[in-house]
Protein backbone atom coordinates (compact mmCIF):
# COMPACT_ATOMS: atom_id res chain seq x y z
CA UNK A 1 0.00 0.00 0.00
CA UNK A 2 1.49 3.53 -0.84
CA UNK A 3 1.79 6.07 1.90
CA UNK A 4 0.54 9.42 1.24
CA UNK A 5 2.97 12.77 1.83
CA UNK A 6 0.31 13.75 3.88
CA UNK A 7 0.07 10.17 5.95
CA UNK A 8 4.20 10.65 6.08
CA UNK A 9 4.25 13.45 7.49
CA UNK A 10 1.55 12.97 9.66
CA UNK A 11 3.78 10.08 11.25
CA UNK A 12 6.53 11.57 11.49
CA UNK A 13 5.44 14.40 13.26
CA UNK A 14 3.76 11.47 15.48
CA UNK A 15 7.19 10.13 15.69
CA UNK A 16 8.75 13.05 17.04
CA UNK A 17 6.15 14.39 18.96
CA UNK A 18 6.49 10.85 20.86
CA UNK A 19 10.15 10.88 20.87
CA UNK A 20 10.45 14.70 22.64
CA UNK A 21 7.70 13.27 24.88
CA UNK A 22 10.03 10.65 26.02
CA UNK A 23 12.88 12.58 26.30
CA UNK A 24 11.53 15.62 28.42
CA UNK A 25 10.13 12.81 30.79
CA UNK A 26 13.12 12.41 32.90
CA UNK A 27 14.16 16.49 32.99
CA UNK A 28 10.30 16.98 33.73
CA UNK A 29 10.44 14.60 36.86
CA UNK A 30 12.98 17.02 38.38
CA UNK A 31 11.08 19.78 38.55
CA UNK A 32 8.30 21.06 41.05
CA UNK A 33 5.09 21.35 39.04
CA UNK A 34 5.48 17.71 38.11
CA UNK A 35 2.64 16.27 40.20
CA UNK A 36 0.79 12.86 40.41
CA UNK A 37 -2.03 13.59 37.75
CA UNK A 38 1.06 15.17 35.00
CA UNK A 39 2.77 11.92 35.67
CA UNK A 40 -0.13 9.67 35.27
CA UNK A 41 -1.53 11.95 32.02
CA UNK A 42 2.14 11.92 30.72
CA UNK A 43 3.09 8.37 31.43
CA UNK A 44 -0.67 7.13 29.41
CA UNK A 45 -0.14 9.62 26.47
CA UNK A 46 3.44 8.33 25.98
CA UNK A 47 2.36 4.95 25.93
CA UNK A 48 -0.33 5.41 23.70
CA UNK A 49 2.06 7.46 21.17
CA UNK A 50 4.30 4.29 21.33
CA UNK A 51 1.86 1.86 20.82
CA UNK A 52 0.16 4.08 17.76
CA UNK A 53 3.45 5.23 16.11
CA UNK A 54 6.06 2.48 16.16
CA UNK A 55 3.95 0.18 13.88
CA UNK A 56 3.34 3.25 12.22
CA UNK A 57 6.90 3.58 11.29
CA UNK A 58 7.37 0.21 11.11
CA UNK A 59 5.00 0.54 7.85
CA UNK A 60 6.55 3.55 6.42
CA UNK A 61 10.26 2.17 6.46
CA UNK A 62 10.51 -1.55 7.35
CA UNK A 63 12.77 -0.36 10.06
CA UNK A 64 14.58 -2.71 12.83
CA UNK A 65 14.79 -1.55 15.99
CA UNK A 66 18.54 -0.92 15.65
CA UNK A 67 17.43 1.55 13.06
CA UNK A 68 14.52 2.70 15.45
CA UNK A 69 17.16 3.66 18.02
CA UNK A 70 19.08 5.80 15.34
CA UNK A 71 15.66 7.41 14.58
CA UNK A 72 15.74 8.65 17.90
CA UNK A 73 19.36 9.15 18.23
CA UNK A 74 18.61 11.51 15.46
CA UNK A 75 15.72 13.59 16.98
CA UNK A 76 17.66 13.91 20.19
CA UNK A 77 20.46 15.53 18.56
CA UNK A 78 18.63 17.86 16.22
CA UNK A 79 16.69 18.80 19.73
CA UNK A 80 20.04 19.34 21.27
CA UNK A 81 20.90 21.52 18.30
CA UNK A 82 17.99 24.08 18.09
CA UNK A 83 17.14 24.17 21.84
CA UNK A 84 19.23 26.95 21.96
CA UNK A 85 18.61 28.63 18.49
CA UNK A 86 16.61 31.47 18.19
CA UNK A 87 12.87 30.89 16.71
CA UNK A 88 13.81 32.71 13.42
CA UNK A 89 17.18 30.35 13.31
CA UNK A 90 14.70 27.18 13.35
CA UNK A 91 12.36 28.67 11.09
CA UNK A 92 15.60 29.22 8.38
CA UNK A 93 16.75 25.74 9.16
CA UNK A 94 13.19 24.48 8.01
CA UNK A 95 12.96 26.84 4.93
CA UNK A 96 16.70 25.67 4.06
CA UNK A 97 15.84 22.35 4.03
CA UNK A 98 12.63 22.30 1.85
CA UNK A 99 14.33 24.84 -0.90
CA UNK A 100 17.39 22.09 -1.02
CA UNK A 101 16.27 18.85 0.14
CA UNK A 102 19.06 17.31 -1.56
CA UNK A 103 21.09 18.12 1.71
CA UNK A 104 19.03 15.18 3.30
CA UNK A 105 20.28 12.77 0.51
CA UNK A 106 23.39 10.13 2.11
CA UNK A 107 25.96 8.73 0.07
CA UNK A 108 25.86 4.91 -0.03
Amino acid sequence: MEVSKKQRLTVVTACVAAQTLHECLDDIQETSFYKHSLKQTTKKMQEELTRTCDPQINKLWNTSEESMLAIQEGIIEISKIIADADPVKIIAVGKLLTKNPKILELEK
